[in-house]
């Protein structure tokens, strides 16, 4: 039994079956004994680095080319009877050379492998046992035989049978098809008996073919005889087989030895092999449950997103279930078959997978804390093992809870207080839940009685739950909300039934009235809950649009940019073109100068001259027209004021001056949704009609954004650079919006998250400050940055 788990505990038996899976993805009798053997861990190192494992198995899942199937039968009974000084049989080689055979091809991966430290450790413990594998693959085949080449004596034996054997059966044969075969025989063929070649001889014909006799058939009409010339040849035949066995005999033996001297090698390789079974198991169970590796920590801290329960099958509905930074203790309430004990027991299964190692069925960026016991009192008709659910058991099993639990336990407790009294059961719920929130236990516990929803308001570190429930279609939704307390729905399931109205208002009024006030908040509580929901999806989609945009202008940008390197690219070969020939020209002028020089005609080297100037002035005025088409000149606009419209060149769109150009000649001005700096002469001045009109369209847009968006940004379970690209963005929205200040949400986690927002936000031009969150901020995990106007 693990520790802290009762004994018909259904969160226990749901982690058997978890386990049971596992087993059944395993390939070797080894890593199924590890399974078998595992024991729940507490050490955060430990844990730590077992799913450190899980993700180099990631990634060597998702590398091309097939991973080694680490799948072979038992051998390690045949390596004991080495160890005791047995010999081992031609099956045992065959089992053990294909246990070397996937070892070398382990070997082969493992070693091409980068950036997998604790795979490369494997390959260090596999032992080099290449040469063993060859002398066994050279002796025996696949189907456990001994093979003709084991030894040359071995190969000498056999073919002295085979070659014997053909020369009896000629001879024996010859008897069948001749006279006294046709005559004397029962059936014209050739049989063995006790490994001697016979014929089958009438019984009547007894003595007609001399030899001797080794069998009779069971009617007695049939004598097996072996002819006297075949004896000899039979005797050999024997003696060679004897000879054969003795061979194979001492070939077994010396390659028992040879496995003996390397006993302690091959035991290491099949642990390692083991090991990296196990651990290639739970990737391939992560990846049917499509599981992630937790963020742990040892502060009780639990936070699932997107948590499903690994051993439902169908639609499963994921929810989110947070309890232990700014509450620890949670309170469950809502309908029946809602979904509340399917909540306790997927926190409490994945508690104890994430304390073997499993990867947990959530999005990534989940955390989990490693809890030093997991205790769940669950009992009712809904547990996977029926038992006692009356309220002596349950009592029977908190006491043993208050009495074994420490600060860092998990407590899980269905339908508390049940089974009696209903106002003694609800005070004695609130008692207990108050003597596990002052311990620092990490409570869950789902209920039906209205004074518990009230404890949460009244205590500090105390939240509510609950299931929702759709009153349209009078079927619960399975979706935990969190922070909201549920309502049992009697009266309005009992309405959409077809109960009478009358039976229904005399009910409400047996309620007094300070419930029925909570009732009804607690109703405009969740209906406001969905318009926000539905306000969310909206701007989720409005959110996706302006990406799309942003997106489109991106693309926009970089064709354009392509554009002008081409164009560039064009001008600068024709300059050169033009270059090449003027210095080809001069060069040929200068040779002819030269050669009119030489020959002593002044006068034609000064006509030369006067002809080779002029030349030049034709190339210098061909260069400079180039010039001038390259380096266009263009007006720069002056005096720019705010509001303007301004047509940016390089990107041939439209936008508005947000300020004057500064001392640099650069210009901050606003293209659809983007801020960008661009020189002056990258500008160029719109009408002033059109600028006011501009000027309207993004005041009305900022109004808009205004609405639109959120003061704060959730970036958990982002990778750094995808969470830097989504704030870039979201603080432009925010800053077009007009907002002052406005929260980011990194987690904590490791901390790596944290850094790249606060580094971003400490570099960021509009970032006039920013602090991480206070205790009612969400600390840490927090950062608030205020913007400057």
């Amino acid at each position: 039994m693990m520790s802290g788990l009762l004994d018909r505990d259904a969160v226990k038996l749901e982690l058997d079956k978890v386990l049971e899976r596992v087993r059944a993805l395993c390939n070797n009798p080894v890593s199924v004994e590890m399974i078998e053997a595992l024991e729940p861990e507490t050490d955060l190192e430990l844990l730590e680095e077992e799913y450190q494992k899980n993700r180099e198995a990631s990634r060597v899942f998702s590398l091309d080319g097939e991973v080694p199937v680490l799948r072979f039968g038992e051998i390690r009974g045949a390596l004991k009877h080495v160890e005791v000084g047995g010999i081992l049989d031609p099956e045992d080689f065959r089992e053990l050379h294909g246990v070397l055979q996937i070892q070398e091809e382990t070997r082969r991966f493992l070693g091409e492998l980068d950036d997998c430290p604790h795979f490369l450790s494997w390959l260090e413990e596999l032992e080099d046992l290449e040469e063993l594998s060859s002398q066994i693959g050279e002796t025996v085949d696949e189907d456990g035989r001994i093979l003709d080449r084991a030894s040359r004596k071995l190969g000498d034996i056999r073919r002295s049978r085979t070659t014997l054997s053909g020369r009896i059966k000629s001879k024996m044969d010859a008897l069948v098809n001749g006279e006294a075969g046709s005559k004397f025989l029962q059936d014209r063929l050739v049989t063995i008996r006790g490994d001697r070649y016979v014929v089958p001889l009438r019984a009547e014909y007894k003595g007609r073919i001399p030899g001797i006799i080794h069998d009779q058939s069971a009617s007695g009409a049939t004598l097996y005889v072996e002819p006297d010339f075949a004896v000899e040849m039979n005797n050999q035949i024997r003696q060679l087989a004897l000879d054969e066995e003795e061979e194979i005999r001492k070939i077994l033996k010396e390659l028992t030895r040879q496995v003996g001297i390397r006993l302690g090698m091959i035991r290491r390789s099949l642990e390692a092999l083991g090991r990296m079974d196990l651990v290639m198991a739970r990737e391939r169970y992560s990846r049917e449950i499509g599981g992630t590796v937790p963020e742990l920590n040892e502060h009780g801290v639990v936070e699932l997103r997107q948590a499903r329960h690994p051993l439902l099958t169908g639609h499963v509905v994921a929810n989110d279930i947070v309890v232990g930074e700014e509450y620890r203790t949670v309170i469950i309430t809502g309908p029946n078959t809602g979904g509340k004990t399917i909540t306790l027991k997927t926190l409490g299964l994945l508690a104890l997978m994430a304390r073997v190692g499993l990867n947990l069925p959530c999005v990534v960026g989940s955390r989990m804390a490693v809890f030093s016991r997991v205790f769940a009192d669950i009992g009712d008709e809904q547990s996977i093992e029926q038992s006692l659910s009356t309220y002596s058991s349950h009592m029977t099993n908190i006491i043993r809870i208050l009495r074994e639990s420490d600060s860092r336990s998990l407590v899980l407790l269905d339908e508390l207080g049940a089974g009696t009294d209903p106002s003694e059961g609800a005070a004695l719920a609130v008692s207990l839940l108050e003597q596990f929130h002052s311990r620092g236990l990490i409570t869950v516990a789902t209920t039906h009685y209205g004074e518990l929803k009230a404890f949460a308001y009244n205590h500090d570190g105390v939240n509510n739950a609950s299931v929702e429930f759709d009153n349209d279609s009078l079927a619960p939704t399975y979706r935990l909300l969190m922070g909201t307390p549920g309502l049992s729905n009697a009266l309005t399931i009992a309405g959409k039934l077809g109960l009478d109205e009358q039976v229904i208002r005399r009910a409400k009024e047996y309620i007094s009235g300070e419930e029925l006030q909570i009732s009804g908040m607690i109703q405009d509580l969740e209906s406001k809950r969905k318009e926000a929901g539905i306000m969310k999806n909206q701007a989720d989609e409005l959110q996706r649009e302006v990406i799309r945009l942003r997106e489109e202008l991106s693309l926009r940008e970089r064709e354009v940019e392509e554009k002008g390197r081409d164009a560039l690219e064009k001008a600068y070969r024709e300059a050169q073109e033009v270059m090449t020939q003027a210095q080809r020209e001069a060069e040929r002028i200068i040779g002819e100068l030269r050669t009119g020089l030489e020959e002593g005609h002044r006068d034609r080297g000064l006509e030369l001259s006067n002809r080779s100037r002029e030349k030049l002035r034709e190339q210098k005025s061909r260069l400079q027209d180039g010039g001038e088409q390259f380096a266009r000149p263009r007006s720069v606009p002056k005096n720019l004021m705010p509001g303007e419209t301004v047509l940016v060149r390089s990107l041939g769109q439209k936008g508005s001056v947000l300020a004057p150009p500064d001392n640099k000649g650069e210009v901050s001005v606003q293209v659809g949704i983007m801020k960008i700096t661009v020189p002056l002469e990258d500008l160029k001045r719109e009408q002033k009609v059109q600028a006011k009109q501009e000027r309207a369209r993004y005041v009305s847009m900022g109004a808009e954004k205004g609405r639109d968006i959120r003061p704060e940004l959730d970036l958990r379970g982002m990778t750094a650079q995808e969470a830097l690209e989504r704030l870039d963005k979201y603080l432009d929205d925010a800053l077009l919006a007009g907002l002052d200040q406005v929260r980011i949400i990194h987690g904590k986690g490791t901390g790596a998250l944290r850094k790249a927002v606060q580094d971003s936000l400490r570099e960021h031009a509009r970032i006039k400050s920013f602090r991480e969150g206070e205790s009612g901020e969400g600390g840490s995990g927090v950062s608030v940055a205020v913007l400057k106007g």
